[in-house]
């Protein structure tokens, strides 16, 4: 009989379609990139075929690689959910997978983790951050037992409790009238597509006549105030973010008007397999 298919293997092959690249698999999980390789390798000798085409842009999954990737979703989440309801019914803590916006994590569970803490000393958390459209099919996919997102969110497939009401702010450095337009900045320093609070943005830019206004992605909340701070541009980031920094950085805040500016976040979690609703 043939041993069973290690784990580990799996998890990075499905890291590095997820990122794309071997070395954006090799940080997402703290191992040098000749382990990703090895194990790429040893994963492609056991099945049998060849799992990605790399090149200068990174690595694409070939048309046997697709195919492993959707069985080897399947399998692990089927293998993830087996483990939940045994741990379950042994009377333990399953492992939470959960997900949040970088700004949330930053600005707003610090406390709702430590209080989670303090009440299930034996609770087990896993975070994730993303945009909020990735969070979505995360969970839609079961890959996330829950997600802290930006609304509105579609009824029909997630069961969503709201969580937080998010006043968002513009940012930028100098000084300029806090209570006026948008300030006359050719640069938006935002997340990328998908990210809800970077389509509030544009959309205020967009009713202001600047929708020339160009985009910046950056990959965190210190690097876009950092960079505002810099004087690259302007960000647009939740008050509850930016009012520890703001200020200290010499940066003018602008609450955005309520039609872009007021958003709720939910907690979300995929109606089909909710058993309990899942309280903050």
């Amino acid at each position: 009989m043939p041993q069973p298919l290690d784990t580990t293997l799996l998890a990075t092959f499905l890291t590095v379609a997820e990122t794309g690249s071997f070395s954006g698999a090799s940080a997402k999980l703290n191992c040098v990139q000749s382990n990703i390789t090895a194990r790429i390798r040893r994963l492609e000798d056991r099945l049998g075929g060849r799992l990605f085409e790399r090149g200068r842009g990174g690595a694409a999954l070939t048309a046997f690689g697709r195919l492993a990737q959707k069985g080897i979703s399947e399998a692990l989440d089927r293998l993830s959910s087996v483990e939940k309801e045994l741990t379950e019914a042994s009377g333990g803590a399953a492992p939470l997978r959960l997900g949040a916006m970088e700004t949330t994590a930053a600005a707003r569970l610090p406390r709702l983790l430590a209080e989670l803490r303090q009440h299930c000393p034996d609770a087990s958390v896993t975070l994730q951050t993303a945009p909020t459209a990735r969070l979505l099919d995360l969970v839609w996919n079961r890959r996330l037992d829950a997600a802290f997102v930006a609304g509105p969110v579609d009824g029909e497939r997630f069961h969503a409790t709201p969580a937080f009401d998010e006043t968002l702010v513009a940012l930028w450095l100098g000084g300029g009238d806090a209570t006026g337009p948008a300030p006359q900045m050719d640069t938006l320093l935002a997340f990328g597509e998908g990210c809800s609070y970077r389509a509030a943005a544009q959309a205020w830019l967009r009713q202001q006549g600047r929708a020339d206004v160009q985009v910046t992605e950056m990959g965190s909340l210190d690097a876009m105030i950092g960079c505002a701070a810099a004087g690259m541009g302007m960000t647009v980031v939740p008050q509850s973010a930016a009012i520890r920094v703001s200020e200290a950085k010499g940066l003018t805040a602008r609450p955005l008007p309520a039609a872009h500016g007021k958003i709720t976040t939910y907690l979300v979690s995929d109606v089909s397999t909710l058993g309990t609703d899942l309280r903050i």
